[in-house]
Order: C-alpha cells, then sequence, then structure tokens
C-alpha cells in the first residue's frame, strides 16, 4: 500500500503544473486547416484543437512549442510582430500572444458578425472573409484591442480574399469580385464575369480558380479568347505566390507549382505533401502545406524544378 502511494505522489510530480487534462494538441494536428510563419522561426497552425505553434530551424523543420485550446477551430491565421490573429470560425477572432512560443497566452477576443474564414492583413487593418456575411473591416492599428469598423457586402459567399490591381482587393464569391478603395466608408464593390471562384491571386495577369479548373484572366477578371487553364481531379480550394511570377495552387490532387514567363504558365512541379491539401502558405524559399495525413508538409523550393521534401522526413 506504502509503495502504491509513493508511486501515485511521484506521478503527481512529474505532472506539469495546471495540467488537469492530458494536452490533446499532439493527437489533434493532423486536423490542420491553415498554417502561417509568425517569424523565420515560428510556424502557427490553426487546427480543430485550437492555435498549435512550432520552433522552425534555420532549414525551416518544426518542432513542437506550445498550444492554445479555443473554443472552436482556427480557420485562419495572419500576425503582427508577437501577435497572431486567429480567426475561430463562428466564435470570430481570437488575439494571441506568442512571445514566449511555449506557453501562448489569449489576449482578447472580437465577435464577428459570421465565421472568419480567411484572414488578410493590409497595414493596420484586417480584412476577414466572412462566408455569406461578406467581408468584415477590422482596425488593428492597437492590435490588442482590435475593433470591427464595417462590413462590406459581396454578393454570395466569401471563400478567399487577395490583394488586387490598383490598391483594391479581390474576392472569391458569387464571382470574382474587386472592391475598391476597401479601406473607405463606402468602398466600391464590382463583379466580373467569373462566375464562383474558389481562390483568387494576382499572379501576372490574375489566377483564378474555377472549381476543378485554374484559369489566367485579364485584369478586368475576364476570360479572354484561348486562355489558358489547368485542370484538376478535384476543386482548387487556395492559391498563395511563392514569388514573383510563381504561384501554387492547393486541391486534394496535390500541390501544382505553376510559372509565368509574362505570357503563359508552365508546370514547375506537381506534389504530394501527404492527403488532400486546402491551404498553402510560403515565406521565402519554404512552403508550407495543410495535408490531411501528417497535419502539414514543408518544402523548400528554392528550386522550382526540384522542390526538397523537409517535414515530414521521407
Amino acid at each position: 500500500m506504502r509503495l502504491l502511494i509513493l508511486s501515485f505522489m511521484v506521478g503527481l510530480l512529474a505532472t506539469p503544473a495546471g495540467a488537469t487534462e492530458p494536452d490533446r494538441a499532439e493527437e489533434l494536428t493532423h486536423r490542420t486547416y491553415c498554417v502561417h510563419t509568425v517569424t523565420d522561426g515560428l510556424l502557427a497552425t490553426g487546427t480543430s484543437y485550437g492555435l498549435v505553434l512550432f520552433h522552425l530551424n534555420d532549414r525551416g523543420f518544426p518542432t513542437r512549442a506550445g498550444a492554445l485550446k479555443l473554443e472552436d477551430a482556427v480557420t485562419a491565421l495572419a500576425s503582427t510582430g508577437g501577435l497572431v490573429f486567429a480567426g475561430n470560425g463562428p466564435r470570430g477572432l481570437v488575439v494571441v500572444d506568442v512571445t514566449n512560443p511555449d506557453a501562448p497566452k489569449e489576449v482578447v477576443r472580437l465577435e464577428t458578425p459570421g465565421a472568419v474564414l480567411r484572414l488578410l492583413r493590409w497595414g493596420d487593418t484586417l480584412f476577414a472573409a466572412m462566408g455569406t456575411m461578406g467581408i468584415g473591416v477590422i482596425d488593428v492599428q492597437n492590435p490588442r484591442t482590435p475593433s470591427l469598423v464595417r462590413r462590406i457586402d459581396v454578393p454570395g459567399t466569401t471563400r478567399d480574399l487577395s490583394p488586387g490591381p490598383n490598391d483594391g482587393l479581390m474576392v472569391a464569391a458569387e464571382t470574382l469580385t474587386w472592391v475598391l478603395e476597401p479601406s473607405s466608408p463606402h468602398p466600391s464593390v464590382q463583379p466580373s464575369g467569373v462566375p464562383e471562384p474558389g481562390a483568387v491571386a494576382l499572379q501576372g495577369k490574375v489566377l483564378v480558380s474555377n472549381g476543378m479548373t485554374l484559369r489566367k484572366v485579364d485584369a478586368g477578371g475576364f476570360i479572354g479568347p484561348g486562355a489558358q487553364t489547368f485542370t484538376y481531379e478535384d476543386d482548387v480550394r487556395d492559391i498563395e505566390l511563392l514569388r514573383g511570377g510563381v504561384a501554387v495552387a492547393a486541391s486534394s490532387d496535390g500541390l501544382v507549382i505553376l510559372e509565368y514567363d509574362g505570357q503563359k504558365n508552365h508546370l514547375a512541379a506537381h506534389l504530394d505533401p501527404g492527403g488532400a491539401c486546402t491551404r498553402v502558405h510560403a515565406r521565402g524559399t519554404l512552403l508550407f502545406a495543410t495535408a490531411d495525413a501528417y497535419g502539414f508538409a514543408v518544402y523548400d523550393v528554392k528550386d522550382l524544378k526540384n522542390p526538397v521534401k523537409i517535414y515530414p522526413a521521407e
């Protein structure tokens, strides 16, 4: 009996202070919805657990840091300084202090009219894609006390946001939509001729997904005669610029890197990150992608035609 009590006390001493339940972050990181580099040495991932952080070494290899359990899945990420903005689905926006990556702390929560699906930081403004509730314009001049300034009504379901030409926003909604002067009290919302895009990016001319097809369109969003297209086995869920003239598209068919020569896109590489991929993020020569099988994958894409998979190790 004395031996049993001693073993129990040793177990208590080995448990970190405040750990009232097992840390479930590790088991849930395979359900990763988005990835975002806060700094060269810190990666934030949005999971069904909440926010999970990883230290990155000089090669980009991740090592688990701290985690913050939130009330809902984290579906969008952005950052400034030592703060992370986490789109907490229908729970709105959460600001998290990550100056100590091993112990992230919630700073404040901001309610939003709709679920936060994507985030785009533009200086002191944060634009939130909120599905059927359009775009939320959030003032983050003081990032610890963000405030919802206004809502921009966009026809359809707002799925993706990207910087566009002439300091405007490109929005994937009912159609490819331009939002001119998005920070002004009365922005101009102009639908184009591309129906129901899933994702958009400004690469040379505009690169827009339309279901399983990726298209190059002109600056007005119109598909011209002989417009270049790429077809996949599943819907394209995200498009991200790696660097000037180079973009990556994500779908359950994997990742495709496209290099633009000023006239046409050329296929540079086709990658399998490990199952379906819905979100991608780039920093320098590193590419981070969600992957059903592993949570996320990391590639060095310095050589576009021969990317090197850093994580998980093969």
